[in-house]
């Protein structure tokens, strides 16, 4: 509710319940304030959460959901404990689904809850998708949870088209650069040839336009 009540009028949510399969509560995307959604809350309360979760089939299903909307800011926020017993979900499985996010500039943020959580599956998601993580311990409220998702998705990513690096500079990973977040960092790890300079050029887009950026 906080993150719904966190987003303007001229936002537009599908609100997803996630276990084995993801359904869709209401179609199509509302206004978060919207009549729509107040009855998708309503179906999301009445239903008992003690499906086993795939989260590769939910990610999945969550592109699938944007058919149709291009030509705007899309984001995907995740509300859950990221532990997936369901279907095949290894690192091969998770990669494909990372990729057409991407592919679709598509950002998948995680609020991650629960007594138990996989904080680094839904973590490395984010950090492959441009998204955000947060595993909030007693500090945070759900008010101020639910505003920090509503910001991730709707904070500017910047989509990587290509990235050169000097001759020096050796291994690099992820060997695809990750799209850039303007409020959190984005770390790359790699070898030198050489000591000295070292330079990055980088070239992405950002909603819709070209970004040029170079790094010493």
């Amino acid at each position: 509710k906080a993150v719904l009540n966190s987003l303007s009028e001229s936002d537009r949510v599908k609100i997803m319940a996630v276990d084995l399969n993801a359904v869709a509560l209401q179609e199509p995307f509302s206004a978060p304030q919207a009549e729509a959604i107040e009855a998708a809350m309503k179906k999301l309360e009445a239903r008992v959460p003690l499906g086993t979760t795939d989260l590769s089939a939910a990610m999945q299903s969550a592109l699938k959901a944007f058919d149709g909307q291009a030509g705007s800011q899309r984001a995907v926020v995740y509300i859950g404990d990221g532990i997936s017993r369901a279907g095949r979900n290894g690192l091969e499985e998770y990669a494909d689904r990372v990729r057409e996010l991407v592919d679709a500039r598509i950002a998948m943020s995680s609020l991650a809850i629960g007594p138990g959580r996989d904080v680094s599956t839904l973590a490395a998601i984010a950090n492959h998708t441009g998204g955000q993580i947060l595993a909030p311990g007693e500090e945070f409220s759900s008010q101020q949870a639910g505003q920090f998702m509503a910001r991730s998705a709707k904070s500017p990513v910047i989509w990587p088209k290509s990235v050169t690096y000097s001759s020096d500079i050796g291994d690099v990973y992820p060997k695809a650069i990750p799209p850039l977040r303007l409020d959190r960092d984005t770390i790359v790890v790699g070898t030198l040839k050489a000591s000295g300079e070292h330079t990055i050029d980088f070239v992405g887009e950002l909603a819709g336009e070209t970004v040029e950026m170079q790094w010493q």
